[in-house]
């Protein structure tokens, strides 16, 4: 993934293009976007393993 401010080669677990808040079943796994105000939001996960992958959804699904 790439942009003007930075570049990431490397396994993901989640990358997340966004215009609004949350996706899914009520994942906020962009709590600052926001739909009108013409910004594309990334959020981005690397390898972190599934472990620690299901230990930080159980917040981002009560956020």
């Amino acid at each position: 993934m790439t942009s003007d401010q930075w570049n990431y080669t490397g396994i993901s677990l989640v990358g997340a293009f966004a215009n609004s808040g949350s996706f899914g079943r009520g994942i906020v796994i962009s709590p600052d976007a926001k739909i009108d105000d013409g910004i594309l939001n990334i959020s981005h996960i690397g390898n972190i393993g599934m472990l620690k992958n299901v230990k930080y959804i159980i917040p981002l699904k009560k956020w």
